[in-house]
């Protein structure tokens, strides 16, 4: 059985005597996941979109048999428990039946009263087509008219164009030929050239009616007219690890429209997706943004609480969010926590003293705080102490938000290309390639020196900071090529078994 996250069944309410209680807890409580609509005749690539974006594998999301589709039936991953699929067929010519169908199905979600229970996002597509074939169906342009009129409501429709490689591969072998007998070498077109004439045949074959479609939908109109929850925007994707990029903005977009159309499902989507490291940094912020601003001017009274108990609350938002495949709950158990602590340590370490392993010192910081808190949400309430608090509490953040970034890393290192159960042989590594980077002291200086120069009534100026800090620290992919090949040559991993 795998556990996902160590989040309670309880409603907020029923949790009011109870520790603090994760941000995320009551996200999911909410909404425990995201609920998407993929629409797509059979082959044109939607098992593999899903695998990817969700990180699981083949036969991890038990989809309905080829040529079978019942949209009304939950498919979940027993590999990510964060998002639930429908799949539906697409519309075939003269088959209005479907349509019916999947239209009823649309309304009938958008009518329910629970944000968990209706339909968060819908993934509209379509092969790429290499030849003159038509792009856009009836049975799909009457979707897209039901869209762009408002009778389907705020839901984000996307349209997918799938298998992006195909036409790449269709474009490179003409070329090939064209430039008659000689070397490979010479005769090769270059990535730029080929990138370019792709570009133009898919304008040609695909966006081009495409949007042609959708300006005809409403002659009477002008398209400025259609508000931006009627629009229907479109991505290119490839499946194929060289276009990973592709899948990257194709989950960007998703969270931006269903972060626009419900808060909690569009925080649940980055939690959800295992593809994008970027959505899962931003997402941390996203939700310690939205804590912040809910408690501005709040005057309840919060009992006191320790600065470890602060830090534990912290460290389940953060973890959470990133959504690892931890079976045995490794980054939430006391020897991972134990490894941040020392992170966050900012007084010199006399020989022999008793947190120089990463416990905290005997006598606790006693904080006055709310009880539902996340990210630097609630720092200026937290360290009116002392500016040494303010400063661990940043580091925390910080640094614990980079790390879970190394991991994910680590993560698609791995040779089955989809993330596999968390071992200590991938956490523990994250944890020393992070403390052996320039950047870990870098970050405790700039901490360090904003914590003695910050005004304390300020909380907006210290929210802003944190996530600046982290936007500058975050691991470019550039930095992440460098970083790979010695971890790769020194075998850095753990082997089965090894302690903390």
């Amino acid at each position: 059985m795998i556990f996902m996250t160590p989040v309670s069944s309880l409603p907020p309410s029923a949790q009011e005597n109870a520790p603090l209680r994760p941000t995320t807890a009551d996200i999911l409580y909410a909404c425990p996941r995201f609920r998407i609509l993929v629409i797509g005749r059979t082959g044109v690539g939607k098992s593999a979109l899903i695998n990817e974006a969700f990180g699981v594998s083949e036969g991890s999301v038990e989809h309905d048999k080829r040529g079978k589709a019942d949209i009304d039936k939950e498919i979940l991953s027993r590999a990510n428990d964060r998002f639930v699929l429908h799949d539906s067929l697409g519309f075939e010519p003269g088959e209005g039946a479907n349509l019916d169908t999947v239209l009823a199905f649309i309304k009938g979600r958008n009518r329910m009263r629970e944000v968990k229970d209706k339909l968060h996002a819908i993934w509209l597509c379509f092969e790429i087509p290499v030849a003159g074939s038509r792009v856009v169906e009836k049975g799909t342009e009457l979707l897209l008219k039901e869209k762009m009129e408002g009778r389907l409501g705020d839901i984000p429709i996307i349209a997918v164009f799938t298998k992006y490689d195909k036409l790449v591969a269709k474009v490179r072998i003409p070329d090939l030929q064209a430039k008659g007998p000689g070397s490979a070498s010479t005769n090769k077109p270059s990535a730029e050239h080929v990138a370019k004439t792709a570009d133009a045949v898919l304008q040609e074959l695909c966006i081009a009616p495409f949007q042609e479609c959708l300006n005809n939908i409403q002659p009477a109109l002008s398209h400025a007219s259609v508000n931006n929850t009627q629009k229907v925007l479109h991505v290119i994707v490839s499946t194929k690890p060289k276009y990973r990029s592709t899948l990257d903005n194709l989950i960007q977009l998703t969270q931006n429209l269903v972060i626009d159309y419900f808060n909690e499902a569009g925080i649940v989507v980055g939690i959800a997706q295992r593809l994008n490291r970027d959505v899962k940094t931003t997402t941390s912020i996203k939700v310690g943004k939205g804590k912040y601003w809910m408690s501005l001017g709040t005057t309840l009274d919060f009992p006191g609480k320790t600065f470890e108990e602060c830090l534990r609350v912290l460290h389940d938002d953060i973890v959470n969010v990133w959504s690892f495949m931890d079976d045995y709950q490794y980054l939430y158990c006391q020897e991972f926590r134990k490894i941040i602590y020392k992170f966050v340590d900012i007084r010199p370490k006399p020989e022999g003293d008793s947190y120089a392993n990463g416990a905290f010192p005997a006598a606790p910081i006693v904080l006055p705080i709310a009880a539902a808190m996340v990210l630097a949400a609630w720092l200026h309430d937290v360290y009116t102490a002392s500016r040494e608090a303010l400063q661990r509490l940043m580091l925390y953040i910080i640094q614990l938000t980079l790390i879970m970034q190394i991991i994910f890393w680590l993560c698609d290192m791995q040779e089955s290309g989809h993330q596999k159960p968390l071992t200590r042989r991938i956490i523990k590594p994250a944890c020393e390639i992070y403390d052996e980077t320039p950047q870990s002291n870098q970050l405790r200086l700039e901490i360090e020196k904003y914590a003695r120069g910050a005004n304390l009534l300020n909380r907006k100026t210290t929210f802003e900071r944190t996530e600046q800090l982290i936007n500058k620290f975050r691991i470019s992919p550039e930095a992440e090529e460098e970083q790979k090949a010695p971890v790769e040559k020194d075998n850095f991993f753990l082997a089965d078994g090894e302690g903390w």
